[in-house]
């Protein structure tokens, strides 16, 4: 038995050398040996079959070597050559890489989803104020005065964060501008807020 496990040193050690020292030289057997004393005393069963194992893996690893992308042997010996090193699970993680690539080979694209077509930009009405049309205001004001409380009402019932109220609202400020340009104002001091009314411009006359 004595003389087979060293037979089987022997065929181990020579093995790299046979690829050219290409494949990465690992220390098996302190690394059977550790894994053989896990479990606090040395088991001969479990060195053995971890020797045949490495064995294995060290000749197939041989035969593949030259075939295996280089990015992969760098990444499979940095993940199977911390501490003592392993030839099974270097192959092991070469299959697993070998099957992943082919695996991504076959994956679809990923295109991004369809954006949703452009919503077109609202119109926003157009401010146009014609102030000589506006003379004949001063013999009759009143649909200038309704325009301003159109204006007013649906500037204060409205979200003001919407572009088309935030126009309305300075359309009743242009409008009541204008009103005041002929002599005419909206409440007096020291009245309710519900008693205001438009009327010529006084002495007592919010201007």
């Amino acid at each position: 038995m004595n003389l087979l496990r060293r037979l089987s040193f022997v065929a181990l050690a020579l093995l790299p050398s046979v690829a050219n020292a290409q494949v990465p030289s690992y220390s098996v057997e302190r690394f059977c040996r550790q894994g053989a004393q896990t479990g606090g005393a040395f088991s001969h069963f479990i060195y053995g079959a971890c020797l045949d194992q490495e064995r294995a893996a060290l000749r197939d690893l041989v035969a593949r070597w030259p075939q295996i992308p280089r990015e992969t042997r760098l990444f499979c010996d940095r993940a199977a050559g911390g501490g003592l090193g392993s030839y099974f699970i270097l192959q092991a993680c070469i299959d697993q890489e070998e099957s992943a690539a082919a695996a991504n080979r076959r994956r679809p694209p990923i295109t991004p989803p369809a954006l949703p077509p452009e919503q077109p930009l609202r119109q926003t009405p157009q401010l146009s104020l014609d102030l000589p049309a506006m003379v004949p205001f001063a013999r009759e004001p009143a649909r200038l005065i309704d325009l301003a409380r159109t204006a007013d009402t649906a500037c204060r019932s409205s979200q003001q964060d919407d572009v088309e109220v935030q126009v309305t609202c300075q359309l009743r400020d242009l409008v009541v501008a204008v009103i005041g340009m002929y002599g005419w104002c909206f409440g007096r001091r020291g009245q309710a807020q519900s008693d205001m009314r438009w009327h010529r411009c006084q002495d007592d006359s919010f201007q």
